[in-house]
């Protein structure tokens, strides 16, 4: 078994490793929802390009549904799906937005993931990043408000 000193060291340094973890997630959230969803944003807003495309395939997938839009640029028809939530016709004709450059890159209104997506991934992030650092912190005083008068520094031991 450990001894008290042991023990002691491992609550403190447990309370120090939840704050600095929750500190860690929180930054992850907020680097989700300032840099990654301005870049998806961004990525999306290069799709300038519209071509019709035509929905080939709609199918039920865990809550929603999996959707494959069919669209030609040049000559060669290429797919792409999306996870959808409510269900597409086969034949549905919806405009594609397509990247100049890579028509590999495509952005469809509704089904395309987007920054707030991002955002709201980032915004859970944060907050159990802040449950977590809350924690740490209510540990750490709980540790102090434990310590009995022969532990605080200066104080004579009898």
């Amino acid at each position: 078994m450990a001894s008290y000193t042991r023990r002691r060291q491992r609550r403190l340094y447990g309370a120090r490793i939840a704050i600095a973890a929750g500190v860690i997630v929180a930054l992850i959230g907020l680097y989700f929802i300032v840099g990654i969803s301005a870049d998806t944003n961004r990525k999306n807003a290069e799709c300038t390009e519209e071509l019709t495309g035509t929905v080939i395939e709609s199918a039920a997938s865990g809550s929603g549904y999996s959707t494959t839009v069919e669209y030609t640029p040049g000559y060669s028809p290429m797919t792409v799906t999306f996870k959808t939530k409510e269900r597409h016709e086969v034949g549905e004709e919806i405009p594609v937005m397509v990247h100049p450059t890579s028509f590999t890159r495509v952005y469809v209104e509704g089904m395309s993931p987007t920054g707030k997506d991002d955002v709201i991934q980032g915004v859970i992030f944060v907050a159990g990043g802040a449950v977590l650092a809350a924690l740490g912190i209510v540990l750490e005083k709980a540790r102090k408000a434990k310590k009995t008068p022969a532990e605080l520094p200066g104080e004579p031991q009898q």
